[in-house]
């Protein structure tokens, strides 16, 4: 089981320019936000302390002027729920109901997160819907 989520939409996007390192601390420090890039990067602006100089500058190259939404990926409400269910069914100490009283959703919810389990373990097994 990863720790995080393989990366999907915009966060894989910037992870082209920045790496999934530097899209990931992306997500954590200005997830849910809008962050102006500037045409060109200097050492001291807060993306080059955060990405590095190098990565910052490709974001300046692709997105130089624009402002960019930065989404929360896996830092939003429902991908930390998910994980806090996925390290409570990899203990195995709790029932369903029991995880899903814990975490705050429904047992339905932690089903469904064990069924995902289940398909990244066992990649040769059939999808019955796709």
């Amino acid at each position: 089981m990863s720790a995080l989520p393989d990366l999907a939409g915009v966060l894989a996007d910037l992870a082209e320019d920045v790496g999934r390192t530097g899209a990931l601390a992306l997500a954590r420090e200005f997830g849910g936000t809008r962050v102006y890039v500037p045409e060109s990067m200097t050492e001291d602006h807060r993306l080059a302390a955060l990405l590095g100089v190098g990565p910052a500058s490709r974001l300046s190259w692709r997105f130089g002027g624009e402002t960019i939404e930065i989404p929360l990926g896996p830092y939003s409400r429902q991908g930390m729920t998910t994980r806090a269910i996925e390290r409570y069914l990899a203990d195995g100490k709790l029932t369903h109901a029991e995880i899903a009283r814990e975490v705050g959703c429904t047992e339905r919810w932690v089903r469904a997160v064990k069924a995902g389990l289940s398909e990244k373990e066992d990649p040769d097994q059939l999808k019955l819907f796709g």
